[in-house]
């Protein structure tokens, strides 16, 4: 059995003595231990944010006469959370894919400006008397960026962003969003 979410996989072990075991759990189990998976799943070791790209194998599974499904689903996700603890999870930031259009004359202060938001510059080139600037940047880095342009250039320069991807974080920048939203 395979279930497939847009953010994770749920596997059952195909080995012979796995398939043997798990054959003989019923389809309420079953559906008991998928539903506590995708809790699990749903808030991650790091800022409570839900986990993404995860495939939680499901090997052995042995449940006594009368448990109920509230114990069997808890025992689950305590598990899981337990392995997330000791996983090398990372915290991904949505990344932007922009182009800036910007006069010749004003392009140096921009291209500092945007060395400083942790930009990753793709392309530059010409069109006319102006520079195209082709990049990806952290959403997070991009706040308040249209004023900040509209002020490097004079209001002579324009931008368009739109999504481009998730990005592992850096564990500096990753402390830091942990710092900013849990506090401490």
């Amino acid at each position: 059995m395979l279930l497939y979410n847009a953010t994770f996989v749920f596997r059952l072990d195909k080995s012979a003595e796995s398939a043997a075991n798990l054959a003989q759990v019923s389809p309420r189990t079953m559906q008991t231990v998928r539903r506590a998976v995708e809790t699990a799943l749903r808030r991650g070791p790091k800022l409570a944010c839900p986990l993404v790209d995860v495939q939680v194998t499901l090997h052995w599974l042995e449940v006594g006469r009368g448990t109920s499904d509230s114990v069997l689903a808890s025992s689950v996700v305590h598990c899981l959370r337990k392995v997330f603890e000791q996983a090398e999870s990372a915290v991904l930031e949505p990344v932007m894919a922009l182009e800036i259009l910007v006069p010749e004359s004003h392009s140096a202060r921009v291209m500092a400006d945007l060395m400083r938001r942790r930009v990753q510059v793709r392309h530059v080139h010409a069109r006319r008397d102006a520079k195209v600037v082709d990049c990806i940047a952290p959403l997070s880095e991009l706040l308040g960026y249209s004023s900040t342009l509209r002020s490097l250039s004079s209001g002579l320069a324009t931008f368009s962003m739109q999504f481009h991807s998730h990005r592992r974080m850096g564990p500096l920048e990753e402390a830091r969003a942990i710092k900013e939203v849990t506090g401490f």
